[in-house]
């Protein structure tokens, strides 16, 4: 039997915490999902305890790397103040293999770290499940790397078992970013809401991966769009997990993970979305004023307007992206409008035309990670919404003005064919010249 693709496996999984709904006639709870995608994966085995004195002792004299045991999970650290793990923007890397094999592949990965003398903060489960190992890198390169490393190994890649599906992976490696949150938190939390929100409207549309990706599009649309905080502010998934210094962090942070899970649940993710994505969470400077803004937002301080050197800086970026949308779309469409910024977005800097000092403006001023967070985490929509829009306030009157003109152009055609037809050709130029 062929297997499943992620798009199907996640369509599945939800079917398969609909049917249990179904049976017991209750949402699941936030717990319960959460269990469901950690046990992903572990087929028949039930998820077996993991021992870790022999991690401890192969790994007390090798260097480059620190190994502790810690409540619930084995830590192996190397260069990496324990104190400042947390507020590091760490690449996130899930592997898991079966209990009784999970010794010998673990051990290998991270003596290849060791040797690599590789900055990694990372962790072993004491329980097998989907993310059993999960390693933190703390750029890109050291995760293509270790990626690399692991899929180029036969043994290792054969071994391994799979994570959750709502995780993209490279090969058998998942892969994610949360900051100081949890990845999976935020994917179960998402969908506990989902499955309370479809009982609640008392939906007739069928459980599926499409219907949840419109279910996450409009969180994010409600929560960061319209401002809608409250939607992480009172969710009890989320506040447990809490180590912000604001609450706009702690905003700023779920919304790099609920556009990171939007992305991961289309067919099209790989490895380069994820790297632009990544990327776009190393600009410290705009995330600065957007946590800024968040604070200022909830706190009430300035209830009707934003903070002006936020509101100015983030305006000027999303004029001249609206400016620059507008132009293509008149002379090209608007479906070519989408594939420029579409590939912008991945890196292709050059797709930008070089008139009205547009390409110089995007590469000065907005990065290709500013792409998708200044269109909301969606181009196609907000290049579509922002043409309509402009066209029921000026392309109807601009319409209306070629209308008219085109009707006084057929009229004079008609009336210089009827002309030339009854009259001759010398008739119909005396008749032009004389309405001159």
């Amino acid at each position: 039997m062929e297997k499943m693709n992620r798009m199907e496996e996640m369509d599945k999984f939800l079917n398969y915490l609909d049917d249990i709904f179904s049976q017991n006639g209750e949402l699941l709870s936030f717990n319960a999902i959460y269990a469901k995608l950690m046990e992903y994966g572990l087929g028949k085995e039930s998820r077996k305890k993991i021992s870790f004195d022999r991690y401890i002792e192969t790994f007390k004299n090798v260097k480059n790397i620190q190994c502790r045991e810690g409540k619930g999970f084995l830590h192996f650290e190397n260069k990496v103040d324990v104190k400042s793990i947390n507020t590091a923007n760490c690449v996130k890397l899930y592997l898991s293999f079966k209990a009784e094999d999970m010794y010998d592949y673990a051990t290998d990965i991270f003596k290849y770290l060791a040797s690599k003398n590789i900055k990694h903060a990372s962790k072993i489960s004491d329980i097998t499940r989907s993310d059993s190992i999960c390693i933190r890198l703390f750029n890109m390169d050291d995760a293509i790397k270790l990626i690399q490393y692991i899929n180029y190994d036969e043994k290792l890649t054969k071994a391994a078992t799979d994570t959750n599906p709502f995780i993209f992976k490279e090969g058998v490696v998942g892969i994610a970013y949360d900051d100081r949150l949890s990845y999976n938190t935020i994917v179960a939390s998402l969908m506990r809401l989902y499955f309370e929100n479809r009982k609640d409207s008392e939906s007739k549309d069928n459980v599926s991966l499409d219907s949840f990706k419109k279910f996450v599009a409009n969180y994010y649309k409600q929560t960061f769009k319209n401002q809608k905080f409250e939607n992480i502010m009172n969710n009890p998934d989320i506040n447990k997990l809490r180590s912000h210094k604001s609450n706009g962090d702690l905003v700023l942070n779920v919304e790099e993970i609920v556009r990171l899970i939007y992305l991961q649940l289309d067919s099209n993710m790989d490895i380069e979305q994820f790297k632009t994505y990544y990327q776009s969470t190393l600009d410290l400077d705009l995330s600065s004023l957007m946590i800024k803004y968040y604070d200022d937002f909830i706190n009430n301080k300035e209830s009707k307007s934003v903070d002006e050197k936020v509101k100015k800086k983030i305006d000027e970026r999303r004029n001249v992206l609206d400016s620059y949308i507008r132009y293509v779309a008149s002379s090209q469409g608007l479906n070519v409008a989408c594939l420029i910024l579409e590939h912008y977005s991945k890196g292709e800097k050059d797709v930008i035309t070089r008139k009205n000092d547009f390409r110089q403006y995007f590469y000065d001023n907005i990065s290709c990670s500013d792409i998708k967070r200044l269109c909301f985490g969606n181009i196609k929509d907000y290049v579509h919404k922002l043409i309509e829009s402009d066209y029921n306030y000026d392309y109807e009157t601009k319409y209306n003005k070629v209308y008219q003109t085109f009707n006084k152009y057929t009229l004079f055609m008609n009336c210089c064919e009827n002309t030339l037809k009854r009259y001759g050709y010398i008739k119909l130029i005396t008749a032009i010249n004389k309405c001159i």
